[in-house]
């Protein structure tokens, strides 16, 4: 089961009694509550729970109130803890260098991440059941595809893609309306959906398929390959 709360103000006290749910609750793996005004109590009692729960797989706690303080005991949880994957804390009012020494030391580093991507996946995720709802022809949909996977691989900071695209939109999508303000409410989240389907659509119609190349043995499986980005 996922969770995902995003600039509801939940506050400190429904925030520890979520927290204290996991304690319990066997069914979560991925919880997401950015911009809900979560203070380092409420990264205290996340820290006690992870010393328990072993289903959590990713926890997001980006853009609240969280110090030093509360951060440094979350990393010191996730010595004993080995199933949560992800902890996001970007844009928190912590000490940058103190807590990711304490990262490196505790040797957990790879699991904390400090950038604001974490809503990548899940404007993928709109953007490609908008695509899938206008029933494209096969080949403008297999090009529509192939370009938001490669958007998916910019917005998110991820190595380089090797699908060959059409050097005019590669350029396209680096420009501003490519580059997803993170720091946005529900309203913001639509309208950048909206807007990278709409450059999509654009762009597909205008290069007549000339986005993608034609299908060859290795490619045959490229709209599906795109669904296993999507797990978080």
């Amino acid at each position: 089961i996922k969770l995902w709360i995003h600039s509801n103000s939940l506050g400190a006290i429904a925030g520890r009694e979520l927290a204290r749910s996991l304690l319990t609750n066997t069914h979560l793996h991925t919880i997401h509550l950015r911009m809900n005004e979560l203070d380092d109590s409420v990264a205290k009692e996340f820290a006690m729970a992870l010393r328990t729960n072993c289903t959590l797989k990713v926890l997001g706690l980006d853009k609240n109130n969280i110090g030093t303080e509360g951060v440094l005991a979350l990393i010191d949880a996730l010595r004993d803890n080995l199933s949560l994957k992800r902890l996001y804390v970007a844009e928190n009012p912590f000490n940058h260098e103190k807590v990711e020494q304490a990262a490196s030391s505790a040797g957990v580093s790879r699991r904390i991440f400090f950038s604001d991507d974490v809503l990548v996946p899940v404007i993928k995720l709109m953007v490609r059941q908008k695509l899938e709802a206008l029933k494209l022809q096969p080949g403008k949909r297999r090009s529509a595809i192939i370009m938001l996977k490669q958007w998916g691989k910019i917005a998110g900071g991820s190595a380089k893609s090797k699908t060959r695209t059409n050097p005019h939109n590669k350029r396209r999508m680096k420009s501003s309306i490519w580059q997803l303000d993170h720091a946005v409410d529900a309203g913001h989240v639509k309208r950048n959906v909206d807007e990278i389907t709409r450059t999509i659509i654009n762009a597909v119609e205008a290069d007549e398929g000339k986005l993608a190349p034609k299908k060859g043995r290795g490619e045959e499986c490229a709209e599906k390959d795109d669904d296993d980005d999507d797990d978080d």
